[in-house]
């Protein structure tokens, strides 16, 4: 099992250790920040007598979800600091550009339907633990956004090699890319990384090294 010793938060800790307002699920376990973050769905690349055209989908309005409690550590750490804290990912820079990728959460991502409702990326903190995860967030440094959208067009254009018009996954998950110039983020179905759900488990693990097992 993946067990390590936790810190679990309250409205005020959770609050100071992320910065922007967000709330816990009525059984408090969970952390929901109420910041969206709005993310474009591509479907791929297109012929054209002109060129090749991205095709994109619809637009996602997705909330992060997180643990209620955070990995025991002096400082506490919230989950993006703890994604981020690794210099040099194990899991391969899926777009290969100059962006500079800080790091990578595995997780659940729940598409709702309904206009009014957000849809969620879960974060799943122990990935081995469960068979829900589905996508990689994958983080990229914020000063460079032209780059980051250079390397999703590179991504997306190199599938016209393979004569893929439509970037997914066999349950039919896309590439979602994030419209956040001040936090460029990457959602990639798992089963599209090399090594899958297994190798983004254990960058994951990766991240929580340090942290003291139980036991």
């Amino acid at each position: 099992m993946c067990r390590y010793d936790k810190v679990f938060l309250d409205s005020a800790d959770a609050i100071a250790l992320y910065r922007e307002p967000l709330h816990f699920t009525q059984d408090g376990r969970r952390i929901i920040l109420r910041t969206v973050r709005l993310f474009q769905e591509y479907l791929g690349v297109n012929r054209t007598e002109e060129g090749t055209i991205l095709s994109k989908g619809k637009q996602v309005r997705i909330n992060l979800n997180f643990p209620g409690y955070v990995p025991e550590n002096e400082p506490l750490l919230n989950w993006f600091q703890v994604a981020l804290r690794q210099d040099n990912p194990m899991l391969a820079d899926p777009l290969g550009c100059k962006a500079r990728y800080k790091g990578v959460m595995p997780g659940y991502l729940h598409i709702r339907e309904i206009l009014d409702i957000p849809s969620e990326f879960i974060l799943e903190d122990e990935p081995r633990c469960t068979n829900s995860v589905n996508y990689a967030l994958f983080i990229y440094d914020r000063a460079d956004y032209a780059d980051f959208l250079e390397g999703v067009n590179k991504l997306l254009g190199g599938c016209l090699n393979h004569d893929r018009l439509v970037v997914s996954d066999s349950s039919g998950n896309k590439i979602l890319v994030s419209d956040e110039t001040a936090q460029p983020m990457l959602l990639i179905p798992c089963s599209l990384l090399i090594g899958g759900k297994d190798h983004v488990a254990s960058t994951w693990e990766s991240c929580l090294k340090e942290v003291r097992p139980i036991g």
